[in-house]
C-alpha cells in the first residue's frame, strides 16, 4: 500500500510539472505589455517601496528595485525610465485586456528590477510616479 501511495504521488508531481505556468507580471523581464486579442487599457501601480542596488563599477551601475501592488491579478506592469544628469525619472503603470474578466482581489504585488543609470560621486534623485527617492554615490 505504501508502494502505490508513493507511485501515485510521484505520478501526481510528474504531471502538474509539465503544466504550462501562466507569466506573472513580477517574473517579467522587460516592460513590454503580453499580447492580446482585443483592446489594452492603463491602469495604475501603486509603487510601496524602493530599494537600490550599486553595482561595483566606475562609474556606478544603479538598479532600483521597485516593489508595490497591481489593481488586479489581471494587471501587468510597465514602466518607462527617462534618465538624466541628476537622476532618473520613473514612471510605472499596468495595463491589461478591456475584455478580460478578472476577479476583483485586494491587490496583485510586484517587483521589477530597473537600471536607472550610472552615476559619479555625487547626491542624485530617482522620482518613482512623482515621489523622489534620493541616493548617494
Amino acid at each position: 500500500m505504501r508502494k502505490l501511495a508513493t507511485l501515485t504521488l510521484l505520478i501526481a508531481l510528474a504531471t502538474t510539472a509539465c503544466w504550462p505556468i501562466s507569466e506573472r507580471a513580477s517574473d517579467r523581464e522587460d516592460n513590454q505589455q503580453p499580447p492580446t486579442t482585443g483592446e489594452v487599457v492603463s491602469g495604475p501601480a501603486f509603487v510601496d517601496e524602493v530599494e537600490f542596488i550599486y553595482l561595483e563599477s566606475w562609474p556606478v551601475q544603479v538598479r532600483a528595485i521597485v516593489r508595490g501592488t497591481l489593481p488586479t491579478p489581471c494587471h501587468n506592469v510597465v514602466w518607462d525610465v527617462q534618465q538624466g544628469p541628476e537622476g532618473a525619472t520613473v514612471t510605472i503603470s499596468s495595463v491589461s485586456a478591456a475584455d478580460e474578466i478578472c476577479a476583483a482581489v485586494i491587490s496583485e504585488p510586484f517587483e521589477v528590477t530597473l537600471d536607472v543609470g550610472d552615476y559619479t560621486s555625487g547626491d542624485y534623485t530617482v522620482i518613482v510616479n512623482g515621489e523622489a527617492y534620493p541616493f548617494t554615490i
